[in-house]
Formats: C-alpha cells, sequence, structure tokens
C-alpha cells in the first residue's frame, strides 16, 4: 500500500499535472484512506487564450513551459467548467461518493475542501 490511512489529505499544484483517467485512480487512493478531509490547491489560470485571445495563448504556453517539471508535461490546463465538473465528481472516483465538498476561487487558485460525511 502506498498510501496510510491519515485524518487529511493535501495536494497542491497536482491536478493539472494528470489525465482525467491518472486523477481517478489517485483519488481513489486518497479518499480510500482519508478518515475525515481532502484539502486541495490548484491554480485556477485557466481559459487564458479565450478570455485574452492570442496574448493569453502566448502566456498560457508560457505557464506550461515553466510549469513542466521534466517528469510530468502538461499537454492543456483543464477549462474552468472542466475542473468544476472534476470537483463535482470527486475525479471520477466511487471512493470519493463518501464525501461532501465545498470550492471556491481565491485570488487564482481554487481551494477544495472534501469532507467526509
Amino acid at each position: 500500500e502506498a498510501y496510510k490511512i491519515s485524518d487529511v489529505f493535501i495536494v497542491v499544484d497536482a491536478v493539472h499535472h494528470f489525465t482525467k483517467e491518472k486523477l481517478k485512480e489517485l483519488f481513489d487512493l486518497i479518499f480510500k484512506n482519508a478518515r475525515k478531509k481532502v484539502l486541495i490547491i490548484e491554480p485556477a489560470f485557466v481559459d487564458l487564450g479565450n478570455r485574452y485571445g492570442i496574448l493569453g495563448k502566448l502566456v498560457g504556453w508560457f505557464f506550461k513551459k515553466m510549469d513542466y517539471d521534466v517528469l510530468n508535461r502538461i499537454g492543456l490546463w483543464f477549462t474552468g467548467q472542466e475542473y468544476s465538473d472534476l470537483f463535482k465528481t470527486r475525479f471520477g472516483s466511487e471512493q470519493g461518493n463518501q464525501f461532501s465538498f465545498h470550492y471556491q476561487k481565491v485570488s487564482n487558485h481554487y481551494l477544495i475542501t472534501f469532507t467526509r460525511d
């Protein structure tokens, strides 16, 4: 077992590095082993191309290059709606159905709290 049972799991600046399929696998493990809460902090500077045209696409490309960590290349940023859907569906994890959630945008980040019911 890669994870030990813990009261709280914290995931920071990681969601956008994974495909939806890998997120399901990761959060199956996290939700299975979280006794009380899962906290996520994720960048919310999405849809730059749609909001700011060519300049936004350039900034988005730059952010992808800066955030590339050799192991996890970012192919694309999730849109705001895709993030919302991922949070609401608990990343597709059946284990996540045991958690209620709250999310909000704070500055340029999403703050998501999943609490075991």
